[in-house]
């Protein structure tokens, strides 16, 4: 294969005689892929619209608008850009409530769907769930994991892309959660590309 015909590759540069074009194209065209089916929800969740109503997973469109978030836990519409079948997944069941236990979280999803969490330093960021002791909840404040289980049999799941710059949404029980965006960089790159081709 000529230089031209591959493209530009990441740090925007033609590839090299021996450079592995087949083996980089391969994982710029599976990561993004491989990364959205690891962050994956129950079909059933629901997730709060921008208008303040609710819309499980499986009946929101393109187009629609839901409650998006930055990772400081601000809220405001982001439209909806896809809406992705992952097929059958291993999930969890979890539940997470505040301190005086008025505000109850439950959720069911991949372990490695991304949420806001409170880290030990009292910091907000963006974890898997199977890494979080303290949920971030949309009103502000930590809530602690009550139950987490395996379930038995893999679950059909789905996720949703949102257009906003940190790419996260609401649920419509207050959970702040990342969306199918591609969150990792090209492989062999250092950027933040999606794809390796122009």
């Amino acid at each position: 294969v000529c230089a031209k015909c591959c493209g530009m590759r990441e740090k925007n540069r033609l590839p090299d005689i021996g450079d592995p074009v087949g083996i980089v194209a391969t994982r710029s065209i599976s990561e993004p892929v491989t990364q959205a089916g690891l962050k994956c929800l129950d079909p059933r969740t629901e997730v709060r619209m921008a208008d303040g109503t609710t819309k499980m997973v499986m009946d929101i469109q393109p187009g629609d608008m839901v409650l998006g978030a930055n990772k400081k836990g601000e809220t405001f519409p982001s439209r909806v850009l896809n809406v992705f079948n992952n097929g059958l997944r291993n999930t969890v069941w979890s539940v997470w409530a505040s301190e005086e236990g008025n505000e109850v979280v439950s959720v069911v999803c991949t372990p490695e769907h991304k949420f806001l969490c409170v880290t030990d330093d009292n910091e907000i960021e963006l974890r898997p769930l199977k890494d979080i002791t303290r949920l971030y909840s949309e009103k502000g404040h930590a809530l602690y994991m009550v139950d987490y289980m395996m379930l038995d049999s893999p679950t059909n799941t789905m996720d949703i892309e949102v257009d906003n710059e940190d790419h996260l949404f609401v649920s419509a029980s207050g959970a702040i959660l990342s969306n199918s965006k591609h969150s990792g960089g090209v492989a062999g790159s250092d950027d933040k590309q999606v794809s390796g081709f122009k």
